[in-house]
């Protein structure tokens, strides 16, 4: 088997080293030496995407994903929305989005260029209040596209019918302490206040976590979770949840009928293969 190899590494404000490595034609992004994710094993990502911008029944969506990473979550959200829909995926870290654009546009369809897409170099939280951030990482002549299209398709109306999360190993298991924030009483009332009634919140996670679901259920939302293989009918076992926002009638959310969420959620899981 051949050695790993370095390709580039980044230290970011909390002191976290995030290091992008490269084997025999799969990517691995690692966090203070931890897996954060891998092209070998990314279904359940790309699940995350399908069972929730799958036949929404809106004819200009727009969805938030929050966490670029490999770019396979965008990457299925864009095979499944509508020529008219409208994409934000917000990524903190600028060189996230500077390997993406370098090195993974052909495992991923160059998923970047669409023209559906507007990236937000920002947090996820600052996303969810309107903001694109600086636009660093994405060249310069694809950021000007996007931004003016941002602004001719969201006009007075910037409500979002889906927000993906995958920028954790789950609510119990951040990757930055800033996140923990998200998936609170407080987060999760301004992923409310940034959804459409009815709207849909999926958030990916490498543990159950029934406190999370109690939170998201105390807040008005309808929420359960599901179980997902990393490689389809085999690999680690990963855990979506699933919730429709306050106000949505009694439309149960997407994919089959979600299961209790079981466990404490105090485990720190990994992604795993």
């Amino acid at each position: 088997m051949k050695p790993f190899e370095e390709i580039d590494r980044h230290v970011s404000r909390e002191g976290k080293v995030l290091r992008f490595m490269h084997r025999d034609g799969d990517y691995w992004i690692l966090i203070d030496d931890e897996e954060l994710m891998a092209t070998r094993a990314t279904h359940s990502e790309r699940e995350l995407a399908r069972r929730t911008c799958s036949d929404l029944g809106v004819p200009r969506p727009r969805v938030l994903i929050g966490g670029l990473g490999l770019g396979f979550t965008l990457r299925a959200a864009l095979d499944v929305l509508p020529a008219a829909a409208q994409v934000v995926v917000a990524e903190v870290f600028e060189c996230v989005v500077r390997w993406n654009y370098r090195h993974l546009a052909d495992l991923q369809g160059d998923a970047l260029r669409d023209p559906r897409l507007v990236v937000a170099r920002c947090d996820v939280w600052n996303a969810l209040g309107g903001s694109l951030g600086d636009g660093a990482g994405v060249p310069e002549e694809i950021r000007r596209r996007q931004r003016e299209r941002f602004r001719d398709q969201t006009g007075a109306d910037s409500a979002f019918d889906v927000v993906l999360l995958d920028v954790d190993n789950g609510p119990a298991a951040t990757c930055l302490d800033a996140n923990a924030r998200l998936y609170g009483r407080r987060g999760i009332e301004r992923i409310a206040a940034a959804l459409r009634p009815g709207g849909l919140l999926a958030v990916w996670a490498t543990d159950p976590d029934s406190g999370f679901v109690k939170r998201l259920r105390a807040a008005g939302f309808e929420a359960g979770s599901e179980v997902v293989r990393s490689r389809g009918s085999r690999g680690t076992r990963h855990h979506l949840f699933l919730a429709r926002s306050p106000a949505a009638g009694s439309a149960p959310p997407p994919g089959r009928k979600p299961r209790s969420a079981t466990g404490d959620g105090r485990r720190r899981g990994r992604r795993g293969a």
